[in-house]
């Protein structure tokens, strides 16, 4: 990962999202690639607006869902990386 707790990504322009069925569905406008989000990944999506860290977006999941924040942290970080190697955010 080439990030830490207080980089604040930001979803890239070049897509096409759609929410269905509280999932997001992406479209990738320069490959024609198509991503299919599950939920936790699409509120992580959703808090990827540029002004959240990833710490503070770990805080909100952890919060929300109940969960302890070093695994809310472990699994933001996780998608987040997830996302950058796509392209589908900046950092």
């Amino acid at each position: 990962m080439n990030f830490d707790e207080h980089s604040k990504p930001k979803k890239q322009e070049r897509f096409l999202i759609k929410l269905i069925d509280e999932e997001y569905v992406i479209l990738d406008v320069q490959s024609n690639e198509i991503h299919q989000l599950n939920s936790s990944a699409s509120v992580i999506l959703n808090l990827c607006d540029g002004t959240l860290s990833i710490k503070e977006i770990s805080q909100y999941f952890s919060e929300t869902y109940s969960v302890p924040y070093d695994l809310a942290l472990k699994d933001v970080a996780n998608t987040i990386d997830i996302f950058n190697q796509k392209n589908i955010i900046t950092l």
